[in-house]
């Protein structure tokens, strides 16, 4: 069947994969675009994204990038309820719930990004900076911990070829996150409240709190390059996990069995 040959030429670890290149792809051509048109100086993530035409493509790369990690998120909830089910961890289930949660969260945060421009609707811009930054630090910190719970389970499957140094890279990734967002959420605040211009993307040294507005620059950007690093760290324990044909059952038709109707989605 079309699905069988589909699952075996995309595999589940290559969806953060993917996700990470996504931004990484999406962040460097922004980027140049905004640098050639002259649109930035020093810019935040978000300078790169105020302007036509790079503006439309960092709005396009945020809500796809938004809805792959949506589905990363997913696929790792399905994960490890199928380690606890096995029985094989002392995990309370209300860490993964809260991991799909906050993903989710930060995933509305990067749509809200997109889609809201600080030159536009600054106060927003910032609400869903935050909660990007701020809930997908917390992700990390809970899918770490997670990570840190079940690696009971890695031990007795050696052939998973998960390491502690996986596990400790994605603890140390964490918390680097977490200390940048709040060198970052500060400086940002305080270079703002100093602020004397009028166009944020064209910040220069001359209106104002530039030092603070330098210092919250590289966090960001140092940010990002975290989230991208542990996405392709993570890909490495997506390894456990295979997709299957997708089922539909009709809910209230049933043959005289009185068995329920089960279909296999087919792609031929």
């Amino acid at each position: 069947m079309a699905v069988n040959k589909l699952r075996n030429m995309f595999k589940l670890h290559y969806w953060p994969i993917l996700t990470g290149l996504w931004f990484l792809i999406g962040f460097i051509i922004t980027f140049s675009l905004a640098i050639l048109q002259n649109h930035v100086y020093i810019p935040f993530i978000s300078d790169t994204g105020t302007t036509p035409p790079e503006s439309c493509l960092f709005g396009q790369v945020l809500n796809i990038g938004a809805l792959l990690f949506t589905v990363t998120a997913y696929i790792r909830y399905r994960q490890v309820r199928f380690i606890q089910a096995m029985a094989e961890v002392n995990l309370n289930k209300f860490w993964n719930n809260l991991g799909l949660v906050i993903g989710i969260l930060s995933s509305i945060g990067l749509t809200i990004v997109g889609n809201f421009q600080e030159t536009s609707i600054l106060f927003i811009h910032l609400m869903g900076a935050g909660m990007t930054f701020g809930f997908g630090s917390a992700y990390m910190g809970v899918q770490s911990a997670i990570s840190y719970f079940v690696r009971n389970f890695y031990e007795k499957h050696p052939e998973i070829n998960i390491s502690n140094k996986i596990l400790y890279s994605k603890i140390a990734v964490s918390v680097c996150c977490c200390l940048l967002v709040i060198v970052s959420g500060i400086s940002i605040l305080m270079a703002l409240a100093e602020f004397k211009g009028e166009s944020i993307p064209c910040w220069s040294e001359s209106e104002g709190g530039f030092t603070l507005k330098l210092v919250a620059t590289v966090t960001e950007w140092c940010l990002a390059i975290c989230f991208i690093c542990y996405l392709f760290i993570f890909a490495s324990e997506y390894k456990l996990i295979e997709y299957e044909e997708i089922r539909f059952r009709m809910k209230f038709a049933t043959p005289g069995n009185g068995e329920k109707v089960v279909e296999s989605l087919s792609l031929e």
